[in-house]
């Protein structure tokens, strides 16, 4: 798990089911009502999978709204842009861990505990 430092704050920069339904939810539908693929050379999908990972991760601390987060991605491209290339690697390592079953971290899952 990253973290960055947004607006003076630190907050855990993380990518897994909560930031892909919160994204999901601001994406739409498409005309066949399928909702809209994430597409990673898309900026605008990029800062809204973005700002998705902040809000579900960090929901009792992180409490701007979208407009107010693009203004501060506007304020500090350089930083956006670093969180943005951070974000992709955590899209990859949860990636990679739902196709080995390890956590994103690297470290063994927990064995499942025994039937009663």
């Amino acid at each position: 798990m990253e973290t960055i430092t947004y607006k003076g704050r630190d907050y855990a920069l993380r990518f897994g089911w909560g930031a892909q339904y919160l994204y999901e939810a601001m994406q739409g539908v498409e005309a066949d009502g399928h909702v809209r693929p994430f597409n990673p050379n898309s900026v605008w999908d990029l800062h809204r999978m973005l700002y998705a990972a902040l809000t579900a991760y960090n929901r009792e601390t992180f409490t701007d709204d979208f407009a107010a987060f693009v203004a501060e991605l506007e304020a500090r491209p350089a930083d956006a842009r670093r969180w943005t290339e951070r974000l992709v690697g955590e899209i990859a390592a949860w990636g990679e861990s739902l196709r080995t079953g390890q956590p994103p971290e690297g470290k063994k899952k927990a064995d499942a505990p025994p039937a009663p």
